[in-house]
């Protein structure tokens, strides 16, 4: 079956071709409006060197081929999906594209955007549906294994499957951490912007690890995989040194404890900084005594 190949859209987006016609040439005067502002977002930002959104046909994405839409009408209806940036809109974004293309080549990307959407409603359940269904199209997509990874041992506890999910959760991280180890990246991705994603979905996969690990009572390999995440990721996030500082408390290394957990206090993440700061108060609680 021909794609509808051509040219590429600008920062890695897939392509169109625009000596391929006009298809839906009904299409309302809207429609086209949003079609063009869209791309124009979207060639702004390769220009300036920004990104919408995140970047949806990239090394870590799948198995490094680019999608092909077959109509301009299915390529302009996944760019509205990609270029979504309000949860519920893209949620609804993504179900209208499955209804209208259950058998695009974009749809694997698709339910990734609907997955990081679900999740950041807080809807567990349809986080894991919709991330089953992104690797079931693309099973190497780090992104979905990442994200799988580091929500399911959030609402494990108090489910009758926990077991199977959070071994679950670790299959998904260690088939990141192996996919992130062995993945080349192309010559046209810039090379220090790819190793850096490189290094932050492997932390996020550590932490993952680390977040099982400590859900089954193994404190040890908790802070083996914490300390793995903070190493391997130039920039790790609060919750990352909040978890490696939590682990050595519970682990009652109390003086280990104290420097992630300042890192994690520094963090201007609302939570993330009052835990810190509680543990902290704690710690200086144990050692007054």
């Amino acid at each position: 079956m021909s794609g509808f190949s051509g040219q590429s859209a600008p920062d890695g987006a897939p392509g169109w071709n625009p000596s391929a016609g006009t298809a839906g040439a009904g299409r309302t005067g809207r429609r086209q409006f949003r079609s063009v502002c869209v791309r124009a977002v979207l060639l702004l930002a390769a220009t300036l060197g920004l990104h919408v959104g995140q970047a949806q046909v990239d090394p870590f994405a799948g198995d490094g081929r680019k999608p092909q839409a077959k109509t301009q009408e299915e390529f302009d209806l996944y760019l509205e999906l990609y270029a979504s940036s309000e949860p519920r809109e893209t949620v609804a974004q993504a179900v209208r594209f499955e209804a209208a293309h259950p058998d695009s080549e974009f749809l694997g990307l698709a339910f990734q955007h609907k997955m990081a959407a679900l999740r950041d409603l807080g809807d567990y359940d349809g986080v894991l549906k919709a991330g089953a269904t992104a690797l079931e199209l693309v099973p190497r997509n780090v992104h979905a294994l990442v994200t799988l990874a580091s929500v399911i041992p959030n609402g494990a506890d108090g489910r009758a499957d926990r077991g199977d999910l959070l071994a679950k959760a670790r299959r998904y991280a260690s088939l990141a951490l192996a996919e992130l180890e062995t993945l080349k990246i192309p010559a046209e991705i810039p090379l220090e912007e790819a190793e850096s994603l490189r290094a932050a979905l492997q932390a996020a996969a550590r932490e993952s690890l680390g977040h099982v690990a400590v859900k089954e009572g193994d404190l040890a390999e908790a802070v083996r995989q914490f300390e793995a995440a903070v190493t391997v990721n130039p920039q790790p996030t609060p919750s990352q040194w909040y978890r490696l500082g939590g682990a050595y408390l519970m682990a009652g290394q109390l003086d280990n404890a104290i420097e992630p957990l300042r890192r994690a206090a520094e963090s201007d993440e609302p939570i993330v900084r009052r835990l810190a700061l509680d543990q902290l108060r704690q710690i200086q609680e144990t050692t007054a005594r």
